[in-house]
């Protein structure tokens, strides 16, 4: 091969070996799994994923809420009858039982 020749291949062969990598870090920006395209969605999740940690923590407060009230030198009559229908299985006839989730407090 002529030496002129072999310098002008060598030189395409680097501006492809460029480019390729160009297209490839330009495709993974506007179409990857964190490009552009994908803003959107990600946006979403992130909603979606700061309202469950909104109800993780309220129900982090109401069950510190309610250790608090068993700890405490006074014990609540209505978290001890609570606690101890619960845990024996003990309710009376007339008693109503209204569970209400978590989530909706």
């Amino acid at each position: 091969m002529f030496p002129s020749m072999r310098k002008s291949v060598k030189m395409v062969s680097h501006l492809v070996g460029v480019g390729m990598l160009c297209l490839f870090f330009a495709f993974h920006t506007f179409a990857g799994d964190t490009g552009w395209l994908a803003k959107k969605e990600i946006e979403r999740d992130i909603l979606l994923v700061k309202a469950e940690l909104a109800a993780l923590r309220k129900n982090n407060q109401l069950q510190r809420h309610r250790i608090q009230l068993l700890q405490s030198n006074e014990v609540d009559a209505d978290m001890l009858a609570e606690v101890a229908r619960a845990k024996v299985g003990l309710f009376g006839a007339n008693d109503v039982i209204i569970t209400i989730p978590v989530g909706k407090l």
